[in-house]
């Protein structure tokens, strides 16, 4: 017997009169194809802007885990989140940058070419929020707690 699909997947996978894929809506309810168009257009928009999610900020930090990071700076960030949490929003970049620096809170220089030339985001309205650091960060963390036990033991 096949399955039955539940409302919204029964929803999505039927064609919109407009021809134009529908888009999951983050409500769960079903959205007019205008509307629809208008996500899909918006969102291709901020992409192509280089606005960035917090999902996608929390996989740039695990890139920046696996691929750059050295095992000190994920282990003080690790150690150190609650600080970057706590920070005032307007400093939370540069004191991500000064935790992984090992150094004191400064100006906007270093934490910019930080993340411009080490993880490819040029945009400062993304790194300079304080709710794309902090998933940056847990994204880099949550790299590190998945190896640190065979990094540590080698």
């Amino acid at each position: 017997m096949a399955k039955k699909k539940d409302g919204a997947a029964e929803f999505l996978s039927r064609p919109s009169s407009s021809g134009i894929p529908r888009v999951k809506p983050a409500s769960g309810r079903e959205l007019p194809d205008d509307i629809a168009r208008m996500v899909e257009r918006m969102r291709k928009s901020r992409a192509a802007a280089g606005i960035h999610t917090k999902e996608e900020a929390a996989k740039f930090g695990r890139m920046w885990a696996v691929d750059a990071a050295e095992p000190w700076e994920v282990e003080r960030l690790e150690k150190q989140m609650h600080e970057l949490r706590n920070a005032d929003s307007d400093d939370t970049a540069k004191t991500f940058f000064a935790i992984i620096s090992n150094c004191r809170p400064g100006d906007w220089e270093p934490t910019r070419d930080f993340f411009s030339d080490n993880v490819g985001v040029d945009r400062q309205e993304d790194w300079e929020k304080a709710e794309f650091v902090i998933a940056f960060a847990e994204g880099a963390i949550a790299a590190w707690q998945a190896a640190k036990r065979e990094i540590l033991a080698g």
